[in-house]
């Protein structure tokens, strides 16, 4: 079976001014199709970070899973729909973290310090939560923030 140009790429062949344009194209479509996750700046007690938002069930599942670093003030806000315990573990995540859980008046419960373990370690909060703060071990610490520290979200964010 011989390939087969649609008219569409045979005329931008055909039309050799439009064929350098191709390749811009092509990339295009590919980006266009990408779900990276953006980072939205929000604030702890004054305290900035860059995160991104896991507020679906299968963002929350794949989370920080096969990551190798994280930037400084860098991590993974995840949401929840509603306040209840909420518990997170390590599975396929190579990078030392701390949680911090925060109750849905975005007051900090507690904070878990989670090293890669294979997901054997279940990490809960100590009250209903509904954000849970991934980050760098150690941020909460080095910003001097613990429980009773407040979350600040640029705007409301709805776990689903």
């Amino acid at each position: 079976m011989k390939n087969r140009l649609t008219p569409t790429l045979f005329h931008a062949m055909r039309e050799k001014r439009h064929i350098k344009w191709l390749p811009l194209w092509w990339i295009l479509a590919l980006l266009a199709g990408c779900n990276e996750s953006e980072l939205v700046d929000i604030r702890v007690d004054g305290v900035g970070a860059w995160v991104e938002i896991a507020d679906t069930d299968e963002r929350r599942r794949k989370g920080l899973m096969q990551r190798q670093d994280l930037g400084q003030d860098e991590g993974m806000l995840l949401v929840f729909p509603t306040p209840r315990v909420q518990q997170i573990w390590m599975l396929n995540t190579p990078i030392p973290l701390d949680a911090g859980f925060f109750d849905a008046d975005g007051v900090l419960l507690n904070i878990a310090s989670m090293s890669p373990d294979g997901g054997r370690t279940i990490h809960a909060s100590k009250g209903p939560a509904i954000y849970a703060l991934e980050m760098n071990i150690g941020w909460f610490e080095r910003n001097g923030l613990r429980p009773g520290a407040r979350l600040n979200l640029p705007v409301p964010i709805v776990g689903n």
